[in-house]
């Protein structure tokens, strides 16, 4: 990867981006944008854009794909969070007339020390 060749140097983010999406680093891949979008424009100036494009797009692409895939995972398990949170609160049942009926959970009654 040479400072000369933004189209290496893409390639090579981008499958450091992919890694980091592998392994759920998340910080990681927000941390490259930056220098993503710098590579871009200098990509947009070369002149070799047309012979690096398809190459970089697949990649691109990959990386999109596994992106969504983790968002996706992230918004299953804050649905996830929030139900289990909610079973807390109160339970929902039904009766042997199917008639709904919600149980509320007991609540926490605090013991108080004082000295």
């Amino acid at each position: 990867m040479t400072p000369n060749d933004p189209a290496e140097a893409l390639a090579a983010l981008l499958e450091e981006e992919r890694s980091a999406l592998l392994n759920g680093d998340l910080d990681r891949v927000a941390e490259m944008v930056a220098e993503k979008e710098s590579l871009i424009g200098l990509l947009q100036e070369s002149e070799a854009v047309a012979r690096d494009l398809p190459r970089l797009k697949h990649a691109m692409d990959r990386n999109h794909a596994l992106f969504e895939q983790a968002l996706a995972g992230l918004r299953s398990a804050i649905t996830r969070v929030g139900a289990l949170q909610s079973l807390r609160r109160s339970m929902v049942t039904y009766d042997s007339h199917g008639r709904r009926e919600d149980i509320a959970a007991p609540s926490r009654n605090r013991l108080e020390r004082r000295a």
